[in-house]
């Protein structure tokens, strides 16, 4: 019967302007809107009602109809909003808008930009996992700092029975920019930028098929790394709080990483990272 209601609140009201709201529901959560002039609500869209010129609540669009739309408030509005107060897009539709916290974490595939001459060089595979902070600039640039635990180094078989495997550990500050597209609740982007790195820990372990032995060799690489990342991903909304990533990029280290090397050696990375991040309203 509610649903009737309000059907019918939004078949007779159409807003002069802006969006509105039209109804607010028993439980506090369900709000009857308008569609503004120049759009139509789609669901799965982000808005935000505002009171005297203050952002007051958000939510996402849950129904629609040719008239306006029914919201679902992220939480009960206890009497801060009111019947007619405009309604605003946070953005396209979807995980929209705020600063987001996140958590990432995946495949790390390593290798250096110089190969011992007659000797296959592999990739040394492990995870790297961090945290990063997205601050939106716009609803189509996001700036994206990252902190990130990222393993490289190499592997090479130097003979049939003879392994070398070098473990090189960094801690990482990538500062990314991420250009962004929206497509209902899924946003593809690129992204790109700067990365210094932090020396944890380097080891070298030899290997045969009966032994192996390990070696630390910290003291012949420098301390710091750094470069830049380039890569592409997505973006989905899974709740009007939550949203799950996906991304493959490719890291250019651009330092020489050895001692007393004549030879630049710079780390070569490439990493497939899977997250979830938490929206800030």
């Amino acid at each position: 019967m509610q649903m009737i209601v309000w059907l019918l609140l939004l078949i007779l009201c159409s807003p002069a302007y802006a969006a509105r709201v039209l109804k607010i529901g028993k439980d506090q959560v369900n709000i009857g809107v308008s569609h503004n002039t120049d759009r139509k609500w789609n669901p799965n869209d982000r808005v935000c009602v505002y009171h005297k010129k203050i952002r007051v609540m958000c939510g996402m669009v849950i129904k629609t109809f040719p008239k306006g739309a029914i919201v679902k408030l992220n939480e009960p509005a206890k009497g801060r909003i009111f019947t007619g107060d405009p309604v605003l897009a946070k953005g396209e539709g979807g995980y929209i808008g705020g600063i987001a916290i996140g958590l990432c974490f995946g495949a790390s595939l390593g290798k250096l930009s110089v190969e011992t001459e007659g000797i296959e060089q592999t990739n040394r595979v492990a995870i790297a996992f961090g945290v990063q902070v997205d601050f939106p600039l716009t609803d189509m640039f996001v700036l994206q700092p990252e902190l990130l635990y990222s393993p490289k180094g190499y592997s090479e078989k130097t003979t049939p029975t003879l392994t070398t495997l070098v473990k090189i550990n960094y801690l990482e500050l990538p500062l990314l920019l991420r250009m962004q597209w929206q497509l209902g609740t899924v946003r593809p982007f690129v992204l790109g930028g700067p990365f210094m790195g932090y020396l944890l820990g380097v080891s070298s372990t030899l290997s045969t098929s009966i032994a192996s032995e390990e070696s630390d060799i910290k003291n012949l690489l420098k301390v710091l790394d750094y470069g830049f990342y380039f890569g592409a991903g997505s973006e989905v909304a899974v709740s009007p709080f939550l949203a799950v990533t996906l991304v493959w990029r490719f890291g250019l280290g651009l330092a020489n990483i050895i001692i007393d090397d004549s030879d630049p050696t710079g780390t070569r990375t490439m990493q497939i990272l899977g997250g979830i991040k938490y929206l800030f309203e």
